[in-house]
């Protein structure tokens, strides 16, 4: 006898082992019709859910998961309800409630209690999120995204020694894990360990490349008086992010500390044309208020 069912799965799969989405669907809901009983059911509608949720079709991806829960109370449903939700912009409360659901079912449900910890930090109720990623790192002590994460929470809370033992446990898991080697220039420089700010940077820019590790940099080289530093920096930086307003903000103060007007205002105009609201900044900048003036004037 032929198995439809599972016919229509392995098709499924197979497209989406080639990428093709839609046909994948198609094949999964075809597989749904086919299903003899409710696990064989729950396994298409799982597939039918992840995928709404992959194409960020949140509405259907929902519809979906409630029909697994009417089914059966599983906790992947509802950590998929609670994505699902997120995606949504639902009310917090309802995305926590569906995040609890899961926990409640799979007590070892790590990532409802990861996503359920970022809920909270959201929120500003960083003791809530202290506890849940502590439960996260009690199941998986050696998860480097949670310590780092963890790691940011004491940065937010201004726990600093805390915040650098957490980051310095996600990179001894993970060296070169760009986020938490960029978490621990933050940390050094938040200390005024300058040279180790930078030194973490440098190697997070071998990682991963980010306007805002570049614009960090620059700061501790204006904190340090070396406008030369900065403007190395800022230089590199707009190589790599041409369109990065903050850097060429920060690159027309660079100008305004070397007296070099002309360059300075050849930047805050670059700044102002990729983002207009850039000329009230200048407005209110120390460093700059003076030359928007005179741009004002058409003196540059």
């Amino acid at each position: 006898m032929v198995d439809k069912y599972g016919n229509y799965l392995i098709l499924g799969n197979n497209f989406l082992e080639q990428d093709e989405r839609s046909r994948a669907k198609e094949a999964f809901l075809k597989s749904l019709t086919y299903a003899k009983n409710k696990k064989e059911a729950l396994d298409s509608l799982f597939e039918i859910a992840d995928l709404s949720l992959q194409e960020e079709n949140y509405r259907e991806a929902l519809t979906w998961f409630l029909k697994i829960i009417h089914l059966e109370d599983h906790p992947g449903a509802y950590y998929g309800l609670a994505i699902a939700r997120e995606g949504l912009g639902e009310d917090p409360a309802r995305i926590i409630e569906a995040y609890q659901k899961a926990i409640a079912l799979d007590p070892h449900y790590t990532k409802a209690y990861y996503y359920l910890a970022h809920i909270y930090f959201d929120l500003e109720d960083y003791s809530r999120a202290r506890e849940l990623f502590l439960q996260v790192l009690t199941l998986e002590p050696e998860d480097f995204v949670a310590w780092n994460d963890l790691g940011s929470l004491y940065e937010k809370t201004k726990n600093y020694d805390q915040a650098k033992k957490a980051f310095l446990k996600s990179l001894s898991l993970s060296p070169r894990y760009s986020r938490a080697l960029y978490n621990m220039g933050v940390i050094e420089g938040r200390l005024k360990n300058y040279q180790g700010a930078l030194a973490y940077y440098e190697e997070s820019l071998e990682e991963y490349s980010h306007p805002h590790t570049y614009l960090n940099m620059s700061a501790i080289y204006f904190e340090l008086r070396d406008d030369c530093g900065a403007l190395e920096i800022l230089t590199r930086g707009l190589k790599d992010h041409p369109d990065s307003v903050n850097l060429h903000f920060n690159l027309a103060c660079c100008y305004v500390h070397l007296r070099d007007k002309k360059k300075a205002a050849r930047e805050l105009k670059e700044a102002i044309k990729i983002k207009p609201e850039a000329e009230i900044w200048a407005e209110t900048d120390q460093d700059l208020k003076d030359l928007i003036k005179e741009m004002h004037y058409g003196h540059y």
